[in-house]
């Protein structure tokens, strides 16, 4: 019982530290712009919105916007979303074990907030109050699962039964297969990263010139383009759709593109002078439109051949991991696994364009951002296309070289069988020549007397001296 008290009791008091830590660091830097925007505009004294504002950019933080006027922001400003399920994660991880007695008091402590800070705020906001609730209880619940889980004995009880009821080459084909969308994910915001880089260096003398035509003072640019990162990541999001081929617009304002970008009317924000222009080049259009399928292959490539992946080699029959009924195996799975990983890269690319969008205003920028489902077409299919022309290959390399050394071992065997055949004939006459070599030669000759008769058949004997032999 005792364990269970201090659980609650911990629980509510990360939600409330968590929380606390955050809305106060953030109010101070916001009192700071306030207070510096104030002093060189020579307006009255806005710090005294600081409570205000705190709260709402608390829940814009948790997907809830605000309206203020003609003003209606929604966007999220995803940076600040992670950290604060980072810094709900950390508090978690210390203090809290992974249990409902913990999550409980926790989630509660965390709604109670943000609905007192809904009926605070002196802002209409976007959603209604059981909608907000609904979001802040996902965040708080994405937090405690990142700080409470790893390491718990819920994920070891969940481990043991994934191996005891799942087969091993199965385990290993949604392993590889999850990877494999969320390192194509990872790959593909670096390259939107790059690209938001690639902009600021082309493009920071153009958000000077917004900044002088402004006419804001040093400390007010400095402090605006702090409070610009907090959108960073949405940029990046964005440029990851540009990049491939997609593209987002600003409402009806404007719109970019790698073959446009056109804008009108767009409002005085600084970080508007950092979108891009269009490609001219054909060439690094194309190049840039290949990336996805390129990157996707030698992904899947790679998983196919290494090690750590599938470690799929030729068939050799003689060993029994090559032998043809497991390389044919070993292929399927891999399609199963790659088609996974394409379910995973759709869920992650839908999630991350529709967080990443939002209005600006009514009307002409009602919609900020990229369109969810054709950046997420124009990623998902040459990620599709790379993993298959991967897949493809492998399976068309294998079956080529097996072909080949059936061919040549029936070849072999064809030549080992008509060898004796052709031999026959030499052999049999170098049988009947050492035959001949091995008979004596028999030479007819006339043998001769020593008596001669002439031609009337009459002796000739004569008579001569010597020895007579009796």
């Amino acid at each position: 019982m005792r364990g269970h008290l201090k659980a609650w009791c911990m629980g509510a008091i990360a939600a409330m530290d968590s929380m606390a830590i955050y809305a106060i660091a953030l109010g101070f830097f916001l009192a700071l712009t306030l207070l510096v925007a104030s002093m060189e505009e020579g307006g009255g004294n806005l710090s005294q919105a600081t409570p205000e504002l705190t709260a709402a950019i608390v829940l814009l933080t948790q997907g809830v916007g605000f309206e203020a006027g003609s003003l209606k922001l929604t966007i999220i400003p995803l940076l600040l979303t992670v950290l604060l399920i980072a810094l709900l994660a950390s508090f978690v991880r210390r203090r809290v074990p992974c249990s409902w007695h913990g999550y409980i008091p926790g989630a509660i402590v965390w709604l109670v907030v943000d609905v007192g800070m809904a009926h605070g705020v002196p802002l209409v906001l976007s959603d209604s109050l059981w909608l907000v609730a609904c979001k802040g209880a996902l965040v708080f619940t994405i937090g405690f699962a990142l700080g409470a889980v790893p390491g718990s004995t819920i994920l070891e009880r969940a481990r043991v039964w994934w191996h005891a009821n799942v087969s091993a080459r199965l385990r290993d084909t949604l392993r590889l297969g999850a990877l494999l969308g969320l390192g194509l994910i990872a790959w593909y915001l670096l390259i939107g990263t790059i690209t938001t880089l690639a902009w600021i260096i082309a493009n920071h003398a153009a958000m000077g010139r917004v900044f002088h035509m402004s006419g804001m003072g040093t400390g007010s640019r400095i402090l605006t383009t702090v409070c610009s990162l907090a959108w960073l990541p949405n940029l990046c999001i964005w440029a990851m759709s540009w990049v491939s081929g997609g593209g987002f617009s600003i409402g009806d304002l404007a719109a970019f593109s790698l073959w446009n970008g056109g804008s009108s009317s767009l409002p005085p924000l600084p970080v508007f002078g950092l979108l891009p222009q269009a490609i001219p080049d054909d060439r690094l259009r194309l190049t840039l439109i290949a990336m996805p399928i390129v990157v996707s292959a030698i992904a899947g490539g790679l998983t196919l051949l290494l090690h750590r992946g599938f470690s799929i080699r030729t068939i050799d029959p003689d060993v029994p991991e090559r032998s043809p009924l497991n390389v044919v195996v070993s292929m399927v799975y891999a399609a199963g696994s790659f088609c996974l990983a394409c379910v995973v890269l759709i869920v992650a690319t839908v999630s991350l364009f529709g967080l990443s969008s939002g209005a600006l205003g009514r009307d002409r920028l009602g919609h900020v951002g990229a369109d969810a489902m054709a950046s997420t077409r124009v990623l998902g299919h040459p990620t599709a296309l790379g993993l298959m022309t991967a897949w493809l290959v492998t399976a068309v390399t294998i079956a080529a070289v097996h072909g080949f050394r059936l061919l040549a071992q029936r070849y072999g065997t064809h030549i080992d069988d008509t060898a004796p055949a052709a031999s026959l004939p030499e052999e049999s006459a170098a049988a009947e020549t050492g035959d001949a070599a091995s008979t004596p030669r028999v030479i007819m000759s006339i043998p001769h007397t020593k008596e001669v008769h002439d031609d009337d058949n009459t002796s000739t004997d004569t008579k001569g001296s010597g020895l007579r032999l009796p």
